[in-house]
């Protein structure tokens, strides 16, 4: 039985989604690979996700007239571009002698630019499987980080110290990874989910981040479902009701949560300027120490070191400032119009669906990322916005066809009126 490439390159993508969720850089590093470390001894620097999602690119392109197929694919056409030019970039930084700690950018940047070439011709059922993947993770996701804030202890240790207070790792590892994945899926799915889904989504969402102690990111999440859940009750003087009753009681759970110390032991213990809130502002601190050079081009790491002691910083909390000492104003300009792109076309695949529902998507994620540096680690967080952008605009679509890659067998073309009806007369 023979298997077409669209397919075989949908089991792909469906297994790497599934390590993209539920297998961590953290739970590769126990598991003795040396995923995310400094050294350079030997172990699995790429995560299983950039493999079979660069394995389901080369299914999809190998072969006669297969790459001319899925040139065919706009989509295809600006994730490859923007793929690309990531590379080039990297490997520019690397003979530069600055490439000593880009090794992130192929799992966080490259890998989601090859998903998004890939989604686009692979068969409508894996959207189903991929959101099936996805509320499975939110679930799971959830219930653990309750659970390790109850219990106290981290199922997926990690090496980083929190002071007094207890944050969750559950899959992800560090708590503001955990937040950041988190909010961009669940997000995603809500868009699309049933009502009382949705509602479910956000209870078991809002517990896991005051779990994770992610300020930052449980602030966005709160801020875009209070504005859609008043968008929905000013409609009409029934949902008005639910408006003021669900108002009430989300603030009164949400004072719950965070006043037991059940989850929110850290939101509690800290104030709204604390350590961590100020080396957010320290980071910025950094930039009026460039020249123009280091401003449009970026920095090697050792610079990059020097900047930060100078500046009394020892994590940069903000993935831009670390895009623009690392890349430049340049060459980060260029990445992200190459993922402003990619994000434009896919969620063009909606049609007119709410186009407001997917920006939400896209103003938690960059808004939670905004207060965190996971974007300059090894992080599934851009691939899953990917997969969850792709899922919610399939679903508003009404109709997905993926450019399939079997070969047309072509027959002659009959008179336009055979197509509709047959001539009795001129059949013998």
């Amino acid at each position: 039985m023979k298997i077409s490439r669209s397919v075989l390159a949908g089991h792909l993508v469906v297994f790497a989604v599934w390590c993209a969720f539920f297998v961590s850089g953290a739970t590769l590093n126990n598991l003795g690979l040396n995923y995310s470390t400094d050294t350079s001894s030997g172990g699995l620097k790429l995560h299983p996700y950039t493999f079979f999602t660069t394995a389901a690119v080369l299914v999809l392109v190998s072969g006669r007239r297969a790459l001319s197929h899925c040139l065919r694919s706009r989509q295809f056409r600006v994730a490859m571009i923007g793929a690309a030019l990531t590379v080039a970039i990297l490997v520019l930084k690397a003979t530069a002698g600055a490439g000593q700690s880009l090794g992130f950018a192929v799992d966080t940047i490259v890998a989601a630019f090859l998903l998004a070439a890939v989604l686009p011709l692979v068969p409508p059922v894996v959207v189903g499987r991929l959101s099936v993947i996805a509320l499975s993770f939110v679930v799971i996701e959830c219930t653990l980080a309750m659970v390790e804030a109850v219990t106290q202890t981290n199922l997926i240790p990690i090496d980083t110290w929190y002071g007094a207070y207890f944050r969750a790792t559950a899959l992800h590892g560090h708590p503001l990874n955990n937040a950041l994945v988190l909010v961009t899926v669940a997000t995603a799915l809500q868009v699309y989910a049933r009502r009382w889904v949705s509602v479910l989504i956000f209870m078991i969402s809002v517990g896991a981040l005051i779990a994770f102690g992610g300020r930052g990111a449980l602030a966005a999440y709160l801020l875009v479902n209070a504005i859609c859940f008043a968008r929905f009750g000013l409609l009409s003087a029934q949902r008005a009701l639910i408006l003021m009753v669900g108002s009430i009681l989300g603030v009164v759970g949400l004072s719950w949560l965070i006043l037991s110390g059940l989850f929110g032991d850290r939101l509690v213990q800290v104030g709204a300027y604390d350590d961590s809130s100020q080396v957010r502002v320290q980071s910025l601190e950094i930039l009026p120490h460039l020249n123009w050079p280091q401003i449009l081009f970026g920095n090697n790491s050792d610079d990059i070191v020097r900047l930060m002691d100078q500046a009394n910083v020892g994590v940069i909390e903000n993935f831009l400032v670390g895009y623009l000492l690392t890349f430049g104003l340049v060459l980060t300009g260029v990445i992200f119009y190459c993922v402003y792109k990619t994000c434009a076309v896919v969620l063009a695949t909606g049609g007119r669906a709410p186009r407001w529902r997917m920006l939400t998507v896209l103003f938690v994620f960059t808004g939670t990322a905004l207060t965190n540096n996971s974007l300059v680690t090894k992080t599934p967080a851009l691939y899953l916005l990917i997969v969850g952008l792709w899922c919610a605009s399939s679903r508003f679509s009404k109709h997905v066809e993926p450019a399939s890659l079997h070969v047309e067998v072509r027959t002659p073309a009959r008179p336009p009126h055979s197509i509709t009806r047959r001539d009795p007369v001129n059949e013998t």
